[in-house]
């Protein structure tokens, strides 16, 4: 809710939802720090596709890997199909992460 707040006070108001279109979903992406404490070091929401073995995951899924370049990845999509980064997301199921997934997300997101 505060950056909802924030956008609205910009000028122009900006909107910091989005609404997954075209295969997209909801996706949640949290970077952890690989020790005992696993620390949060970046968490975004977005509107994506995820793929998973080729194919486009539309339903609620989270998938961790652990030890990837010295952090622990996961990510989670939600059917979710409106206000995607808005504070009511569905709970998630966790399974396994396969390394080729996490580390093309790991490396989209490096690049923004």
């Amino acid at each position: 809710a505060d950056i909802v707040e924030a956008c609205s006070k910009q000028n122009p108001p900006c909107d910091p939802t989005c609404i997954p279109t075209g295969g997209q979903t909801c996706v949640k992406y949290i970077l952890m720090s690989n020790n005992e404490n696993n620390e949060i070091v970046r968490m975004t929401h977005f509107c994506g596709r995820v793929l998973d073995d080729g194919n486009t995951v539309t339903k609620d899924v989270c998938r961790t890997q652990k030890n990837n370049a010295g952090f622990n990845v996961e990510v989670c999509t939600c059917e979710e199909r409106s206000l995607c980064n808005g504070t009511s997301l569905a709970s998630k199921t966790y399974i396994s992460f396969s390394m080729l997934i996490s580390c093309l997300v790991f490396s989209i997101l490096l690049r923004e």
